[in-house]
């Protein structure tokens, strides 16, 4: 289990232990206390700030503790440790987690497609229906998926139909793109040797055509 885990797991289990405690032990507390710390401690927010309590943060944003900045993670697992019920947050993180947020269920949505689209030409490949497995990598291809099976089954399609300027087209594409990331340089190496290999084949057809 990974550390932001263990500290969203310890957090839940304080907050279900806040909850029962505040709900079912401290009713008669509340009835004799017409203010609440939570309104009594508003009063010193700084500007551009917002007071939210531990359980609310967690409602909104629980499911997604990977989109909150580590620094936030820590100050809202010592305030649970503290025994603090509410904190002090910026607007400024709040746009952060809430963009963090976008961006990965946006990047969600994008990998949904492009799987959908792999799987759709894998079973058009397996139909026979080698254009329109093309067509759904081409899409995928367009959309810069990082997922590796588009661009490699088509410089495989484009070579067994011989049109070796797509398939030299798919492998300079892929080459350009994973060489932004790390941990594919063993599959950057083994496009440049196909590359080599495609320019040889289609200048032999360049001359056996002539």
């Amino acid at each position: 289990m990974e550390e932001w885990q263990i500290v969203m797991v310890g957090f839940v289990i304080y907050l279900v232990v806040v909850f029962v405690y505040q709900t079912f032990i401290k009713d008669s507390d509340r009835t004799t206390q017409p203010q609440s710390s939570m309104r009594v401690d508003a009063l010193n927010v700084p500007p551009n700030h917002i007071m939210l309590s531990l359980w609310e943060f967690y409602a909104k944003y629980g499911k997604y503790p990977h989109c909150v900045p580590k620094y936030l993670l820590q100050t809202i697992t010592k305030a649970a440790r503290n025994g603090e019920q509410c904190i002090v947050i910026s607007n400024s993180d709040i746009e952060v987690i809430e963009r963090n947020i976008n961006n990965y269920n946006a990047a969600q949505y994008h990998l949904q497609v492009c799987c959908a689209r792999n799987n759709n030409g894998i079973a058009c490949e397996k139909g026979g229906d080698i254009d329109g497995a093309i067509r759904n990598y081409e899409e995928n291809i367009e959309d810069n998926t990082t997922t590796l099976h588009p661009y490699e089954r088509l410089m495989i399609l484009y070579r067994r139909r011989k049109d070796y300027d797509n398939e030299l087209r798919i492998i300079d594409c892929s080459i350009e793109l994973f060489e932004q990331l790390a941990g594919y340089e063993l599959y950057i190496d083994k496009w440049k040797a196909r590359r080599e290999k495609t320019i040889i084949l289609k200048s032999k057809s360049t001359l056996n055509n002539k």
